[in-house]
């Protein structure tokens, strides 16, 4: 026993000296890697963690490290830290993910470090060429289609609710297009693609609006002009009817005998302007049948007044002799004898409308004189002299008795009178 004594304790030595370098290396390796981390020499720190796993790769949650200081002793979460803050993302997603796989990273608070390096690293993975490409077809799509609503602009028939029903449509398109772009600028420096398959979507539905709106203008335009094509049919129709009345009534034109010189030469020209008008056809143009009708319609119009100016003459000189009750009614009123004027006056007796007036006026002025002279009392004479005037206001409402004749009182009476 005491020969085994002194020969097993320098054994015991000899194989702590050999055990406490390997302990030494590791955790000097890790120490020193993620000193290194903190003040940037990444490659530094991915030699010595490196260097550290493969002396130790598995992880634990608590090593000593030197003298009582114990920590987790997770390398290779700090190997894939090292490698992505140096570029390298493929090798940081391999070190975080074994970090994982070996179950001491999920309890510690360097777990959501990891996870937000993972997140970047596989963002920057997604090749954003392809959809950063999509995107921009996207948005030239968007503004193509506001191009070609914006044409729409040019139809004149939209021109009174363009300003109020379309314009604020494309605004509102133009506006989305400016800030879509602006989105994708931003989605692209952050090398997000979730943001930019946002940009991608909302530019297709704002594209796909935009055109539904121009559909609906190309269909509006269309109904507009089904529209004043049916007006315009109407109104042919209504133009064709007209010309069609003023030649029926310019043919009806008939030149009386003994007509004066401009009767006959109004007559002469509706006969011309008739057979102008014959010349046009159904199928002429509407505005040049609308001037026929108002030619031949005005010259008719012309014709007829010369014609009625003619016959009123006419008939002034058939009247220059009053009929036999005027003349014995005028002589009674003007030699003062009002009754006998009162009852020998009957209107109806006579058949020109002119003589009829005249009785009646002066049947008026005697009922009145005789209604003053009693002493305003005998109102039979004023009812009669009120109905005289309103019959001679009914017959003739523009006629005005002679002022040399009455008496301005009888005037006035006759004016007031309703």
């Amino acid at each position: 026993m005491s020969l085994r004594r002194p020969l097993l304790i320098p054994l015991v030595l000899w194989g702590l000296a050999i055990s406490a370098p390997v302990q030494a290396d590791f955790t000097s390796d890790y120490i020193k890697a993620r000193k290194a981390i903190n003040s940037g020499d990444h490659a530094e720190a991915i030699s010595l963690l490196r260097s550290a796993i493969s002396q130790k790769p598995g992880s634990e949650a608590k090593v000593r490290l030197y003298g009582m200081r114990f920590d987790p002793y997770v390398p290779h979460y700090y190997l894939g830290k090292a490698l992505w803050d140096s570029g390298d993302c493929a090798g940081a997603v391999a070190s975080f993910q074994q970090a994982m796989d070996q179950g001491v990273i999920q309890g510690l608070d360097e777990y959501s470090d990891l996870q937000r390096g993972m997140a970047a690293c596989q963002v920057q993975s997604v090749d954003l060429t392809g959809i950063l490409a999509d995107a921009g077809s996207a948005l030239n799509r968007l503004e193509s289609a506001n191009q070609d609503f914006g044409a729409m602009q040019s139809e004149s028939i939209l021109d009174s609710e363009w300003s109020s029903r379309w314009a604020p449509e494309l605004e509102r398109s133009g506006q989305a297009l400016a800030r879509l772009r602006q989105d994708l600028a931003a989605a692209e420096s952050a090398g997000n693609p979730d943001a930019i398959n946002a940009v991608t979507e909302a530019a297709r539905e704002a594209a796909n609006r935009i055109s539904g709106s121009r559909d609906l203008a190309v269909a509006r335009v269309g109904a507009l002009r089904e529209e004043q094509a049916r007006m315009a049919s109407q109104q042919r129709d209504q133009i064709s009817r007209e010309l069609a009345q003023a030649l029926a009534t310019a043919r009806g034109v008939a030149l009386p005998s003994g007509g004066n010189a401009e009767m006959q030469r109004l007559h002469g020209e509706v006969q011309t302007r008739i057979t102008s008008a014959e010349r046009l056809g159904t199928d002429a143009d509407a505005q040049a049948m609308r001037s026929a009708a108002q030619d031949l319609g005005g010259l008719v119009r012309r014709y007829q007044q010369a014609e009625q100016n003619w016959r009123v003459e006419q008939q002034a000189i058939a009247a220059r002799t009053p009929p036999p009750l005027l003349k014995q009614v005028a002589e009674a009123y003007f030699s003062g004898d009002y009754a006998t004027t009162r009852r020998i006056a009957n209107p109806d007796e006579l058949a020109d409308e002119r003589a009829k007036v005249q009785v009646h006026l002066f049947r008026a002025a005697a009922s009145y004189k005789l209604f003053v002279l009693s002493g305003e009392e005998a109102t039979d004479h004023l009812r009669q002299a009120e109905n005289d005037i309103r019959a001679i206001k009914s017959l003739n409402s523009q006629f005005s008795p002679y002022i040399s004749a009455f008496s301005p009182r009888f005037l006035e009476f006759f004016r007031r009178t309703g």
